[in-house]
């Protein structure tokens, strides 16, 4: 890792420390409804598969399953942030950053 990037992700971090994450992405509500949207969405896709190309129906339902499998991982994480935050120390972070950044 660069240590462009180094800081890059550093910066990220310390600004979840002091910010934390939205509420939004926190609730079960959105995931909900992310879910009922997918099954919404294959039920039509399925249907009308009929008239278009096999690769065609197979690459949106992969594409489909690929976003709701990362928003599933992103929602984890941003549920789980509040618990880890306490445990970072700020100064060690503002303290590596000022060393990358000279």
């Amino acid at each position: 890792m660069t240590r462009r990037q180094a800081s890059k992700h550093l910066k990220s971090v310390l600004k979840l420390v002091d910010n934390g994450t939205p509420a939004a992405l926190r609730s079960n509500w959105v995931a909900f409804v992310l879910w009922l949207l997918l099954v919404a969405l294959l039920t039509v896709i399925l249907q009308f598969s009929t008239s278009a190309p096999l690769i065609v129906t197979i690459g949106i339902c992969f594409f489909l399953g690929a976003f709701c499998g990362a928003y599933s991982v992103y929602h984890t994480a941003a549920r789980q942030w509040p618990f880890l935050s306490p445990h970072i120390n700020r100064e060690s972070v503002v303290q590596r950053i000022n060393e990358l950044n000279p």
